[in-house]
């Protein structure tokens, strides 16, 4: 396995100040959250001569009330192009609907906007960084709320939400030959329940 990135390592990062789950505020005066998510291959994905069954790593998230979101990412194993990146919300009631249920990406990160690819009604706000020595490391992509998805919900609110239910949301990659696969129905290669840091 590949050694990590220089400047990412593979535990979540520590608290500076406050208890764990307090947000800090920002210099505008609004809340930051701050979350892990530790990804594992999806279980859809091991059929035979997926170049990405093996794919793992995980994600350090930032998302603020004013709107504005950035996650690192530090992915292993993987082969095909990374294509797309977000935050889900799973479906269902369940404070940890997270770990294993489905749902639309509520918050954009890095992707592709070329026609043909996962298309969420939102513009990537970069493309994803791709595999070198069989890591792809994502550092400070920011991320944009979809408004397909959170209809009637504001980036505070969306915010709030994720932090108040961790559990219900997820972080997800998704490659060329995931889409290719299971196309019109995206599945991530990689996936992992946020966690409250």
């Amino acid at each position: 396995a590949a050694a990590p990135a220089a400047g990412l390592t593979t535990a979540p990062p520590a608290r500076t100040s406050g208890r764990s789950g307090d947000p800090v505020v920002n210099a505008t005066g609004h809340k930051c959250y701050k979350f892990f998510a530790r990804l594992n291959v999806n279980p859809l994905q091991q059929y035979k001569n997926n170049p990405d069954s093996e794919a793992l790593g995980f994600a350090t998230c930032q998302l603020c009330t004013d709107g504005r979101m950035n996650c690192s990412s530090l992915l292993h194993s993987g082969k095909s192009r990374l294509i797309a990146s977000h935050i889900h919300m799973a479906s269902g009631d369940d404070s940890n609907s997270g770990v294993s249920g489905e749902g639309p990406p509520v918050i954009n990160f890095c992707g592709d906007n070329q026609k043909g690819m996962i298309d969420d009604q939102m513009q990537y706000p970069q493309v994803c960084q791709q595999w070198v020595n069989d890591a792809a490391e994502n550092r400070d992509v920011p991320g944009v709320l979809v408004p397909h998805f959170n209809r009637g919900v504001t980036a505070k609110e969306r915010v709030e939400a994720i932090a108040a239910t961790p559990g219900r949301y997820y972080f997800n990659f998704h490659t060329l030959a995931s889409w290719t696969k299971w196309y019109p129905h995206p599945q991530g290669i990689a996936r992992g329940v946020l966690v409250l840091q």
